[in-house]
């Protein structure tokens, strides 16, 4: 699915479109517009749109201590939310990677798992913070030799989308139909035929952004950031 498609449920939605059938050029330009202008807006309602990103970065000999985002030692394109998991590799050695530890975590493994003095090619244990507008990343043990890799799973908020014929991934669950029915609900009054807005589509509407809402809320999907 690409952005586009969104944009395209959201006209079935509203009944304008049959499956099969294609919106004009205008219609799609209009809607994408008013897509962005949804995204933006449903920040204020608590909700943001998060993108999971897979990156890797050098790590240096002996440095245990690394900042993630924009400008920092592990440099982003656009600012990091929360980093979920790990993997690391120098030459042909792969480290099995896993779970990102808060920092409390980190502190309590690597006081019972780390022999003084001991070092790796690869870290075994990798913790991390929600600051801003660094996140620090700590690992252990320092690498010993450079260039190893570190690859880095983290959250990154959508707020406008630049290019709708890319592929959308890394959507938590549940977005991608909150999405189309909210769209829907934003083009009725231009394109909605005689009635306007079905019950149906309303109430899907509301449930969806509900449902996400609350998720948000208990910490289910939306990585939290300080600062």
């Amino acid at each position: 699915m690409i952005w586009n498609d969104i944009i395209d449920l959201a006209f079935l939605d509203l009944g304008v479109t049959q499956p099969g059938e294609v919106i004009t050029t205008s219609m799609r330009t209009d809607a994408q517009t008013r897509f962005n202008v949804l995204l933006s807006s449903l920040s204020t309602e608590g909700l943001t749109a998060f993108n999971q990103v897979f990156q890797s970065f050098a790590l240096s000999a002996n440095t245990t201590s690394y900042t993630l985002g924009v400008g920092g030692s592990f440099s982003t394109a656009v600012r990091a939310m929360k980093v979920t998991a790990w993997r690391a590799f120098y030459g042909g050695v792969l480290s099995s990677g896993g779970p990102v530890l808060s920092l409390a975590e980190f502190g309590a493994a690597a006081a019972q798992a780390q022999p003084t003095g001991e070092t790796a090619p690869i870290p075994k244990i990798v913790g991390a913070d929600t600051a801003y507008p660094f996140i620090n990343v700590r690992l252990l043990p320092p690498p010993s030799f450079t260039p190893g890799n570190i690859e880095l799973a983290y959250w990154t908020p959508i707020t406008q989308i630049a290019d709708f014929t890319q592929v959308v991934s890394g959507l938590p669950d549940g977005w991608t139909q909150m999405l189309h029915f909210q769209l829907a609900v934003v083009l009725a009054p231009q394109y909605a035929r005689d009635g306007g807005i079905s019950p149906e589509l309303a109430a899907n509407a509301q449930n969806a952004k509900a449902s996400l809402v609350q998720q948000n809320v208990m910490g289910a999907q939306a990585p939290q950031a300080q600062g």
